[in-house]
């Protein structure tokens, strides 16, 4: 009688936890079909290829600047009106959009419509060190893309979280999930919170957070960059 009991209840255990695990697989591949809806409405492949070309012709040139000057003015200060002076050309495709200042103001202007650069449909963000936008500017460039995008499509509910490389001590560690490496923002990625395969980690962080954002000024180089002298403002070390 005993030994049936047991038999019952561990057939009702067993058909239980695989309920259960079936219930969290489908809720992930839910999510995860959803994230990519809502990836796919923040391309747009030709506008963006319009856009490329107005960019480069001169006679939108002031209507751009007008679009864009108050995040410019964000991210650079007044030095936004030399770094971008000049001619601009057509803004490289398929590449990342922080090394040359028509990938910026792509990247603005279609953030402007609720839209982000065809090359971060499937992939997350990087940013680092570059000679138009060091990696603290290129911080801030996200926080101008995120506001953008959360104010032309509320529905969405659109957050930008920074998911950091995680350090391990062993692989084969029981129990080790990880260190999360934020004093080297390079080696992490941005992904939108709705992408659940990434932003949902235990160590995803926005881009307000404090630690971010400290690590991006200390990683910064450059001329305008704030961790250029470590020593300003300092009396005593």
């Amino acid at each position: 009688m005993f030994s049936i009991f047991v038999a019952l209840f561990g057939g009702l255990y067993f058909a239980g936890r695989r309920a259960y695990e079936k219930s969290l697989s489908d809720k992930h591949d839910s999510d995860f079909r959803m994230g990519q809806i809502n990836k796919a409405l923040m391309v747009n492949r030709k506008f963006e290829d319009e856009l490329v070309k107005k960019i480069a012709d001169p006679h939108y040139r002031e209507e751009i600047e007008a679009l864009v000057k108050e995040d410019l003015q964000c991210i650079y200060g007044d030095a936004w009106k030399e770094l971008f002076a000049g001619d601009w050309y057509e803004p490289r495709a398929y590449t990342t959009s922080f090394g040359s200042k028509e990938g910026i103001i792509l990247m603005l202007m279609l953030s402007k419509s609720g839209l982000i650069p065809s090359y971060y449909q499937y992939a997350g963000i990087e940013i680092s060190n570059f000679d138009i936008s060091n990696i603290y500017e290129c911080l801030k460039i996200l926080q101008c893309v995120e506001k953008n995008v959360r104010a032309k499509k509320d529905f969405l509910d659109a957050r930008l979280v920074f998911v950091p490389q995680i350090m391990h001590c062993s692989l084969n560690r029981k129990g080790d999930v990880g260190t999360p490496n934020y004093a080297n923002p390079s080696t992490g990625k941005f992904y939108w919170n709705f992408e659940p395969v990434f932003a949902c980690s235990r160590f995803a962080v926005y881009l307000s957070n404090s630690v971010l954002v400290n690590a991006c000024k200390e990683a910064s180089i450059g001329e305008r960059s704030l961790a250029s002298n470590p020593y300003k403002d300092k009396l005593t070390l």
